[in-house]
């Protein structure tokens, strides 16, 4: 093998397309995370604020 050959297969780069079931079940994993984080970062403030008077909760806003 010549030098002109070792370096073009050391070069060579195979990219493969995602088929649509990678990418439908990539997009649906994604969907996922961002329902859990959606979940739990409205959950704690809801949670905190069903633990304070009502009246003071409306009152004053922290």
């Amino acid at each position: 093998m010549n030098a002109q050959g070792l370096l073009n297969s050391a070069l060579q780069v195979s990219f493969r397309m995602p088929t649509l079931i990678e990418i439908g079940s990539m997009a649906g994993l994604a969907l996922l995370v961002v329902m859990v984080i959606g979940s739990v970062a409205s959950l704690w403030p809801a949670y905190q604020s069903s633990l304070m008077n009502p009246y003071d909760a409306i009152r004053r806003e922290e």
